[in-house]
């Protein structure tokens, strides 16, 4: 891939790039997929710290008592946020296609082509 394969001509709209800044920004549960998926990872770590701790210690005590139900609910959460942002995007995507003209080729998220070379 070269440069000139990301950048985009001044005649080219923003929906024309699947991976434009507009675009990503129009899906609000890619958000809620990093922020859940952050708060499972903390909650999974602070449980394990748990364990090695004092078990009458308050942490302990929080993570015996509503671990597992905090560990559920963040990955039910992050398990339909991330269905709800990958539907959103098919969709955008499906939209933004119809939309190009037939003399267009549309975008091709495979393999560059190579070319012959000279």
């Amino acid at each position: 891939m070269t440069a000139k394969d990301f950048q985009q001509t001044p005649t080219e709209s923003p929906e024309a790039h699947p991976h434009s800044r507009d675009r990503l920004l129009a899906n609000p549960f890619w958000a809620i997929v990093i922020l859940s998926g952050v708060s499972f990872v903390v909650t999974c770590l602070m449980s394990v710290a748990a364990m090695m701790g004092d078990p009458k210690g308050p942490m302990n005590r929080l993570v015996s008592s509503y671990g597992t139900q905090a560990v559920t609910v963040q990955a039910s959460v992050l398990i339909l946020a991330g269905l709800l942002a990958m539907t959103v995007d098919r969709i955008q995507t499906r939209r933004q296609t119809r939309r190009l003209p037939p003399s267009e080729p549309q975008p091709s998220l495979g393999a560059p082509d190579r070319g012959t070379g000279s």
